[in-house]
């Protein structure tokens, strides 16, 4: 699902519960969580007066989403449901590696003896990838 999609998505199921577009804030969010929770594998989400909608689905690796409505697996689709999410909202990491934090592969897969620049290289390159989601708030 793309941003477009999404939005209107969010806006079809506010109309289903009943809510106009003055009681509701739609807007894009880019979800890394802190060192603590990536390091930690869990980041936590408390949306009981919001509803997140994830985009680009396709690009996540290593993860899964558990809420109160929802669960989704980014390696393993079988059991996903409908990617909107409300409640206590779990991004949890399945894998040694993880979408939110990835280290440079180009010096992570080297065999040989690292030196400590290159250990430093590594940290400093480190890249975080973000977790998109469009996210409504219900005033």
């Amino acid at each position: 699902m793309n941003y477009e999609t999404a939005i209107e998505l969010a806006h079809q199921r506010m109309r289903e519960i009943g809510k106009r577009r003055s009681e509701y804030h739609i807007e894009p969010v880019s979800i890394v969580g802190t060192r603590a929770q990536q390091k930690e594998g869990e980041i936590v989400i408390k949306a009981y007066n919001e509803y997140y909608y994830l985009v680009n689905y396709q690009i996540y690796y290593g993860f899964s989403i558990i809420s109160d409505t929802g669960y989704f697996n980014a390696d393993d689709y079988t059991q996903n449901t409908y990617q909107e999410f409300t409640g206590l909202i779990r991004i949890i990491k399945n894998n040694k590696f993880w979408n939110v934090n990835a280290a440079n592969v180009q010096l992570a897969n080297k065999q040989s003896y690292t030196t400590i620049t290159q250990e430093l290289e590594m940290i400093r390159t480190q890249t975080v990838r973000a977790i998109d989601f469009i996210k409504v708030t219900i005033h």
